[in-house]
């Protein structure tokens, strides 16, 4: 299985350009090089039932071993509307992974970098006191999380929602670091 890790994006006017950022998968484990890699994206939440009608991404890259870092350029995304991002391996018996996790982000949003608990979108990409702040608005009182919703989500990053197990953990890695922010991005 192949996991993205991070995104980063840069606004060129209207249409906008994502960074997409993995940790190459192997052969066999973390050993190897793969063959082939399907990336695709969407506006709607990607899954294994419609795998097939999301984007394919045009990859043209050299595949890296596994364990290298690997990433992509997707162009001619439109500023201001959530993608959703997957990927898929595939071994040189074309045998297929399963698919990576996804991830969601909107393009366009300079000041979203990538660091998982960025939550209020500050340029330097800090989490501190103001990213719990936006957190517990978000949650409780309905607040904006502009552009980084998806950098709050660091319980479940599987699952596009967030919920009081996503401030349980930013409280525990805030106050008593036991608890790793995980990378969604």
């Amino acid at each position: 299985m192949s996991l993205l890790i991070l995104l980063v994006l840069v606004n060129s006017g209207q249409a906008c350009e994502v960074n997409l950022n993995w940790t190459a998968p192997g052969d066999d484990g973390m050993s190897g090089t793969v063959a082939q890699y399907d990336i695709r994206y969407s506006e709607f939440y990607i899954t294994s039932n419609n795998w097939d009608i999301a984007t394919l991404v045009d990859f043209d890259q050299q595949i890296l071993p596994g364990g290298s870092s690997q990433h992509i350029l997707v162009e001619g995304l439109e500023s201001g509307k959530t993608y959703f991002f997957a990927l898929k391996s595939c071994d040189e018996a074309s045998n297929w992974a399963p698919m990576s996790n996804v991830i969601p982000k909107v393009a366009g949003m300079e000041n979203c970098d990538g660091v998982t608990g960025n939550v209020n979108c500050d340029i330097e990409g800090l989490v501190n006191i103001s990213d719990l702040t936006a957190l517990i608005d978000y949650l409780f009182l309905r607040g904006q999380l502009g552009c980084c919703v998806g950098e709050a989500n660091i319980y479940e990053p599987s699952i596009p929602t967030l919920n009081i197990m996503d401030l349980t953990a930013f409280i525990q890695y805030y106050y008593y670091e036991s608890f790793p922010l995980t990378a969604c991005y």
